[in-house]
């Protein structure tokens, strides 16, 4: 009873903090105390904001052009004549940039990873990938890996010799995921999902990594306070904003996000996620590029901050 208390003590403290922060984010002048969550009563629906970017200027984008054709592009998305290939497989062509890696490891671990992966979605690649593996880049917010979509889909792995191999198999079946969520759910443009849903096919791999499960790991950024509500952060800026905080922000939310999307599939099923998947592409109107949101209300008759409150609930009680 006592460990019982305990949990629901820490649960409660959380959606308290999930509905005071609407209305220290929003004001109380425009939204009233009804929103603040309960144990027991489902919050009033709080729908998530289309968003709206300006479009580049013609001087921004000729600014762009120029500086392109002068400086080359910021990173090259494909590779080039500074990457050697060094290994082949069913699925991979593996190049590498100033690296020196554990080929016959890499090679037999990157297969795994796709059969695992091929296998948890239920669907296969039609062509090769390119695997550039290249030295870690400096600064604040560093990514770990990135996947481009050109001519051919190619994954960018930035790992050294100091690199664990928990994290360099975890970084790939993240970039992997992103690939096969390309192919089976073209209009997954919404940055959460995606993310969340890349690291749900990698969760092999990124529990073997981080050493705990999803659900463990809500667990302790509930004890921790370090839990950061999925409703507020549907824009993913807390993950990749440049400050010291940010690597420790981007692995919290893909780790909310994938146990929440694993929710998803057990409480409602695949073939409703499949639906909220399908997002409302953007579209220019008036010189504004608007990104719109999922629909989970038309999915799952609840807004977002309501099934975040349902999800916690089953984790925590």
């Amino acid at each position: 009873m006592k460990k019982r208390s305990v949990i629901f003590i820490v649960l409660f403290l959380i959606l308290i903090f999930l509905g005071s922060t609407i209305l220290i984010s929003m004001g109380t002048k425009d939204i009233d105390s009804s929103l603040v969550f309960s144990l027991s009563i489902t919050p009033t629906a709080y729908p998530l904001p289309t968003r709206t970017y300006k479009q580049a200027t013609l001087l921004e984008k000729l600014t762009n052009i120029f500086s392109t054709l002068f400086h080359g592009p910021a990173m090259l998305t494909e590779p080039s004549n500074n990457d050697r290939e060094i290994g082949k497989t069913d699925h991979f062509v593996l190049f590498a940039r100033e690296n020196d890696t554990d080929l016959s490891w890499f090679l037999a671990e990157v297969e795994h990873i796709y059969f695992y992966e091929s296998s948890r979605i239920d669907t296969n690649l039609s062509e090769k990938i390119n695997i550039i593996i290249s030295v870690p880049e400096p600064g604040l917010c560093a990514p770990r890996g990135a996947t481009y979509f050109n001519e051919t889909t190619t994954i960018f792995l930035f790992a050294d010799p100091n690199t664990p191999k928990e994290q360099i198999s975890a970084a790939f079946a993240h970039e992997l995921g992103h690939a096969f969520i390309h192919s089976l759910y073209p209009n997954l443009t919404d940055t959460a999902l995606n993310e969340g849903m890349a690291t749900w096919l990698a969760e092999k791999f990124w529990v073997a990594w981080k050493m705990n499960s999803f659900d463990n790991e809500i667990r302790s950024f509930a004890k921790e306070q370090s839990y950061l509500p999925l409703y507020l952060n549907q824009d993913m800026t807390k993950a990749y904003e440049k400050t010291k905080e940010c690597l420790q922000n981007r692995d919290i939310l893909l780790t909310e996000f994938a146990s929440f999307i694993d929710f998803l599939m057990r409480e409602y099923g695949v073939d409703r996620l499949s639906s909220l998947f399908n997002v409302q592409q953007p579209e220019i109107i008036d010189s504004q590029r608007l990104v719109y949101p999922p629909n989970y209300q038309e999915v799952y008759g609840l807004e977002l901050n309501q099934l975040e409150q349902k999800w916690l609930i089953s984790i925590l009680e």
